[in-house]
C-alpha cells in the first residue's frame, strides 16, 4: 500500500500551509480527525499598524462534480527522492453523499482576528509562504479547522472546500480567490498490529480542485501563495506650517486640531519632521515635538494617537512652527480628516495636495482618497514700511546739520584772525 504519509508531509513541510494535525489514537476500521491549522497573513505599509478586523470562513463537503464519489479519482504520480523511484498512486474522494467512505461534517474552530498590539514584520518569518514588496510588512494569525466530527472509513485523500467570507472592512483587499481545497490523507496505519487500523497522516491546502499534491518535488513554487493573503492599503497624511512676510516672527508656535474618522478601533503612528536649517530653530525643535508628544502612547521608538473608539473617531491637538511638518500613518482611502490651526492675528491660508492656496484657517472634513495627502498652512503679516516720509525728514535735517557746520567754522577763524591781529599791534 502507498505511504502517502512522507509524500503529505514532504509537501506540507515545504509549504509551511497546514500543519497541525491533532490526530488520536484509535483500534479498528475508521478513525476521526482532529485539528487541522494553517496560517493566514494579512499585508500592510510598513508605517500602518495592524488594524482590528476578523476574517470568517466556511468549510463545506465536496460534491462528486469536483471528486466522483464512484471509486473516486485516481491519481497517479512519479515521485523521487534519493533512495527510489516509484509510481504513487490514491484515490480522491468526494465527503458529500458518499457516506460509505466518510461521515460528519468539519467545523471552524478558529478564526484569525487581527488587533493594533499584534506584532507584525518586515521579512519572511520561518516557514512562513506570504509574498512581500518594498515597504510592506505583515501579521498572520491560524485558522483552525476541527475534523474531530468526521469519521473516515477508508485510505485515501478526502476533499471539502473552505471558502473565506468577503471582508468589507475599509482597506482591506480580498484575496483573489475566495475558496481553497482541503485535503486530508487517510492511509494504513503499519505501525499497529491490528488490521485495517487507518490513521490521519496529513492534510493539504491548494488553490483548485484539478490539482492533487502528492509529491514534494516542484510543487513549492505552485503552491507557494496557497494560504490566504489579504492586504490592507492605507496612505499618509501631511500638515506642514510657513510663515511668511516682513513682521512673519519666524519662531512663532502654532496651535492645531486635527479630527480624523475612521475605521473602529484604530491607532494611527505619528512622526514630526522640519526642513528648517536654522540652527537657533533646530535646537528648540525637541522642546516643540516634546509637548505634541506628552500624553501619547509608545510602541518601541515610535508614537501613536490613542485608538478610535466604536465610532472611529479621534482627536489630536498639536504645535508646529516654521517648516515643521506632522506626519500620520495608516489613513484609509474613506477616512476622513479636518485641521484647523489658531492663526494668531495673522493672515491664513492653506492649500490641499498642491492645489492654488485658499483664505482661512480651517480644513473641512474631507476624505483622504486613494493618495496620500498634504496640507500646508501658511501664516503671512507684512507691514508697508513709510519710506518716502523718511527721505523729506532726514533731507532738511542734514542740510541744516551743514549749515550748523559751516557757521561753527567760520566763527571759530573770525576768533583766530582777530586774535592774531591784537597781538601783531
Amino acid at each position: 500500500m502507498f505511504n502517502f504519509k512522507k509524500v503529505a508531509f514532504a509537501l506540507l513541510l515545504t509549504l509551511g500551509i497546514l500543519f497541525s494535525v491533532c490526530v488520536p489514537a484509535f483500534a479498528g476500521t475508521t478513525v476521526t480527525g482532529g485539528d487541522v491549522s494553517f496560517d493566514k497573513y494579512l499585508i500592510m505599509d510598513e508605517n500602518a499598524n495592524v488594524p482590528t478586523t476578523e476574517f470568517t470562513y466556511t468549510i463545506a463537503k465536496v460534491a462528486d462534480t469536483l471528486a466522483p464519489t464512484t471509486d473516486g479519482v485516481l491519481i497517479s504520480e512519479t515521485w523521487t527522492d534519493t533512495t527510489e523511484t516509484t509510481l504513487k498512486s490514491s484515490r480522491v474522494y468526494a465527503t458529500d453523499g458518499n457516506d460509505a467512505m466518510v461521515t460528519g461534517t468539519p467545523t471552524v474552530k478558529t478564526t484569525p482576528k487581527f488587533k493594533p498590539t499584534d506584532t507584525s514584520y518586515t521579512t519572511k518569518q520561518g516557514d512562513d509562504t506570504v509574498v512581500l514588496t518594498t515597504g510592506q510588512k505583515y501579521a498572520t494569525h491560524n485558522i483552525v479547522i476541527d475534523f474531530s466530527t468526521v469519521t473516515f472509513k477508508r485510505p485515501g485523500i478526502f476533499r471539502y472546500k473552505l471558502s473565506e467570507n468577503n471582508l468589507t472592512l475599509d482597506g482591506i483587499t480580498n484575496d483573489s480567490l475566495l475558496d481553497r481545497y482541503v485535503d486530508i490523507y487517510v492511509e494504513q496505519d503499519t505501525g499497529n498490529t491490528v488490521n485495517n487500523n487507518l490513521k490521519v497522516a496529513g492534510a493539504a491546502v491548494h488553490r483548485s480542485p484539478d490539482t492533487i499534491p502528492l509529491k514534494d518535488l516542484n510543487w513549492s513554487t505552485v503552491l507557494k501563495d496557497n494560504g490566504f493573503q489579504n492586504v490592507y492599503t492605507t496612505y499618509d497624511l501631511d500638515i506642514t506650517k510657513e510663515i511668511r512676510g516682513n513682521q512673519g516672527y519666524r519662531d512663532e508656535v502654532f496651535d492645531f486640531t486635527l479630527k480624523i474618522e475612521g475605521n473602529p478601533c484604530t491607532r494611527y503612528y505619528i512622526a514630526y519632521s522640519t526642513t528648517d536649517t536654522d540652527t537657533s530653530v533646530a535646537a528648540s525643535l525637541g522642546n516643540l515635538y516634546a509637548s505634541n508628544i506628552d500624553g501619547l502612547s509608545k510602541d518601541g521608538s515610535r508614537y501613536y494617537l490613542t485608538d478610535t473608539n466604536e465610532d472611529g473617531k479621534i482627536t489630536y491637538n498639536f504645535k508646529l512652527s516654521q517648516h515643521d511638518t506632522l506626519t500620520v500613518y495608516g489613513l484609509t482611502a474613506t477616512t476622513k480628516y479636518s485641521v484647523s490651526e489658531d492663526n494668531q492675528d495673522y493672515d491664513p491660508t492653506y492649500s490641499v495636495n498642491g492645489a492654488a492656496e485658499a483664505a482661512g484657517d480651517t480644513v473641512a472634513l474631507r476624505a483622504m482618497g486613494a493618495r496620500d495627502n498634504s496640507v500646508l498652512f501658511a501664516n503671512t503679516k507684512e507691514w508697508t514700511v513709510p519710506t518716502g516720509i523718511n527721505i523729506q525728514i532726514v533731507a532738511p535735517i542734514v542740510v541744516g546739520a551743514v549749515a550748523v557746520a559751516y557757521i561753527v567754522v567760520t566763527v571759530i577763524s573770525k576768533k583766530k584772525k582777530s586774535g592774531k591781529d591784537s597781538e601783531e599791534e
